[in-house]
């Protein structure tokens, strides 16, 4: 892959279009999320993450805040959500902060998809269309408004690509860290990123083989970061844990992926489900505790 070099600005429309977004999602987060908080609690392991974000706030003490931590899975699962959720606090709306925080990181995304394509194409035609289609995609419609991890990942990953374009590109020591850095984190949010670091080093080492020491480089900046995480981690745990969530989580996955749909297209009622929920025992939690956690959050 070529990278041109840098050459103009981006057009205006693509900032119009981000506004268009911006807006028209805190409209959204006014008139739907005020209305519905109980969709906030809707993705996947909603109810397990914002159950983990409570008790980590909770902690009365550092130590036992990093017990927490170290205790439930990869940080970034929770963690960023985490922190937008305590700014709330301190306004008295703490979900609402949390939409509104990954409103931004979405529209923030949608610029570096265009700045992607911009870089890449060199067209403003190109960029604007990228731009539009990436707006309305269906997790940058509905997974700002909800408590899940791709909420914080996409835009990590988007984040990470556009540094790795600049890295590639011109190969300043600034934006090898940085795309290093950001794909790491991505790693620290979902585990499916975690060979991404290496994929994109091998990619480079094979159209840019003189620039060797950098690649190299970049891997070793990625590997820190990670292993700041998963040295301390294996530390207080005694073993690997790249899943999010409990230990086993990753091993059952699957198995209870089938078994839901095994349920919902059976044509059972909702009260099954409410038993299939039950007997997976998400975490260490009861459903009749998880039940009341979300009727806490969204009555």
């Amino acid at each position: 892959m070529h990278v041109p070099p840098r050459s103009r600005s981006m057009s205006k429309s693509v900032f119009r279009v981000t506004a268009v977004y911006f807006v028209a999602h805190v409209l959204l987060l006014i008139a739907f999320d005020t209305q519905h908080p109980e969709a906030f609690l809707r993705g996947d392991r909603s109810l397990t993450r914002i159950a983990q974000i409570e008790r980590v706030l909770a902690a009365d003490d550092f130590s036992s805040c990093l017990s927490e931590i170290y205790s439930y899975g990869l940080p970034g699962d929770y963690l960023w959500q985490a922190a937008f959720y305590r700014v709330g606090q301190m306004f008295g709306s703490p979900v609402l902060c949390v939409i509104a925080a990954q409103i931004v990181l979405a529209s923030l995304s949608l610029l570096a998809v265009a700045a992607v394509t911009f870089r890449l194409s060199g067209s403003e035609q190109a960029t604007t269309i990228a731009c539009v289609m990436y707006a309305c995609l269906p997790h940058m419609v509905a997974y700002p408004h909800m408590l899940v991890s791709e909420a914080v990942f996409v835009p990590l990953c988007i984040f990470a690509t556009a540094l790795t374009v600049s890295y590639l590109a011109d190969g300043t020591r600034r934006d090898v860290v940085l795309a290093a850095a950001m794909w790491a984190l991505a790693a620290l949010t979902r585990p499916t990123a975690l060979l991404l670091p290496a994929i994109v080093a091998v990619y480079a080492l094979v159209t840019a083989p003189r620039a060797w020491r950098t690649h190299v480089f970049f891997v070793l900046i990625s590997l820190l970061l990670l292993s700041s995480w998963f040295v301390p981690s294996y530390v207080v745990r005694g073993e690997w844990n790249i899943s999010n969530g409990d230990p086993s989580m990753l091993g059952r996955t699957l198995q209870s992926k089938v078994d839901y749909l095994v349920t919902v297209l059976s044509g059972e009622d909702r009260v099954q489900e409410a038993h299939w929920l039950e007997s997976k025992k998400l975490e260490e939690f009861r459903f009749a505790d998880l039940t009341s956690l979300y009727s806490r959050h969204v009555g």
